[in-house]
């Protein structure tokens, strides 16, 4: 088994689950025990934002953006750049936090990128490896700078860098225009 640590997974057509429909899955952590990531492409409403904020029990200043991090519930977490408060190092400069002071504190500072997250994409051992040869994912590299980027249109972007790269790859294309009817 290889890690997925750190990588992006993107939803296919063939993903049929409403949760995943043009996800993109940071994941966080992939062992032999099983996988979990958060969804960096669904930004909650402004509205469950301010209700949100009306509720928690510390303070939440900062630059940080609410998420809908994946079906399955748990406390809330946060992507995050600041290595003071990271307990599991993602990548160079991207952590993940739970500790709920953690989180906090997160949100809080201006330094560091943070999205926030509510839910997170979970799997159990062997479960994401047969998704994956199921064609239900892409994977792709997930570049701190991409991890913490605007929401709108990932999805898109990020299907449309791996078929160009499987086009390079599997048939030695140079040169894809990025407008069909240009061939």
């Amino acid at each position: 088994m290889k890690s997925l640590q750190g990588k992006f997974l993107i939803a296919t057509p063939q993903q049929l689950d409403s949760s995943f429909v043009r996800t993109v899955i940071f994941v966080v952590q992939h062992t032999e025990q099983g996988a979990f990531g958060v969804v960096v492409n669904r930004p909650a409403s402004a509205i469950f934002r301010v209700l949100w904020q009306r509720a928690a029990k510390q303070g939440c200043s900062g630059t940080w953006q609410l998420h809908l991090g994946g079906p399955v519930t748990g406390p809330l977490m946060a992507v995050h750049g600041d290595a003071s408060l990271g307990e599991i190092k993602v990548l160079p400069n991207v952590f993940f936090a739970a500790k709920e002071d953690h989180v906090a504190r997160a949100m809080q500072q201006f330094l560091y990128p943070c999205k926030v997250f509510i839910g997170y994409a979970g799997w159990g051992p062997n479960q994401l490896d047969h998704e994956l040869d199921k064609g239900f994912w892409l994977v792709a590299q997930a570049p701190a700078a991409r991890v913490f980027s605007g929401d709108e249109n990932l999805w898109e972007e990020m299907i449309k860098e791996v078929r160009t790269s499987l086009l390079h790859t599997v048939f030695n294309i140079r040169h894809i225009p990025n407008d069909p009817l240009l061939n």
